[in-house]
């Protein structure tokens, strides 16, 4: 996920990670930010901005698929309102383990 989207994923006091990880049965491992190593990724955004590099940090969701997979798609809900706001620009991918 990307660096910027770590306020929006973990929510106030925890409470959206802690909301995605009860909704979906999964665990989320979010690694502190003096303990993150980051990777920077080419990803295609649009045709105008293609190859924009962000800095990501790497995310561990563990549970069953169907945890995972919803787990990922409430994660992706929150990162895409945020790329659609006016105030932010933003890319992602995801890698579960």
């Amino acid at each position: 996920m990307p660096t910027s989207a770590r306020a929006h994923i973990l929510g106030s006091k925890g409470r959206t990670l802690q909301g995605i990880q009860t909704k979906t049965g999964v665990r989320i491992e979010i690694p502190r930010r003096e303990q993150q190593e980051t990777t920077f990724e080419s990803l295609n955004i649009t045709e105008d901005d293609l190859n924009a590099e962000e800095e990501t940090v790497l995310i561990e969701i563990e549970g069953d698929v169907e945890g995972i997979a919803a787990a990922k798609g409430e994660i992706d809900l929150i990162i895409s309102k945020v790329r659609n706001s006016p105030s932010s620009s933003m890319p992602f991918s995801c890698l579960a383990l």
